[in-house]
């Protein structure tokens, strides 16, 4: 059986290296994503690419959610430029 899940959401300060956040997940893939046919060695391919570059940078979009639910929010204590950020409606379930 082939799975393909996100992991959770982590803050990763600009100094901060992503991969000790990674490294289980890099373990696990390289040891058992193999083995999940037909699409294990293509999701396993490309999963460890995605945690060795970093993985996914999703800070607009939680700093939009943040702004869209609290208007008043002081995200100048996040220390990310917030001028351009468009925002979206993320579901929750």
């Amino acid at each position: 059986m082939t799975l393909k899940r996100s992991s959770n959401i982590y803050f990763i300060r600009e100094d901060e290296n992503s991969f000790k956040y990674s490294y289980s997940y890099v373990l696990l893939n390289f040891f058992i994503g193999w083995w999940g046919l037909p699409w294990g060695p293509i999701y396993t391919i490309g999963a460890l690419y995605s945690h060795i570059i970093g993985g996914k940078d999703i800070t607009q979009a939680v700093l939009s959610e943040l702004i869209q639910n609290d208007p008043e929010a002081d995200t100048s204590t996040y220390n990310i430029n917030v001028e351009n950020i468009q925002t979206y409606n993320i579901p929750t379930n």
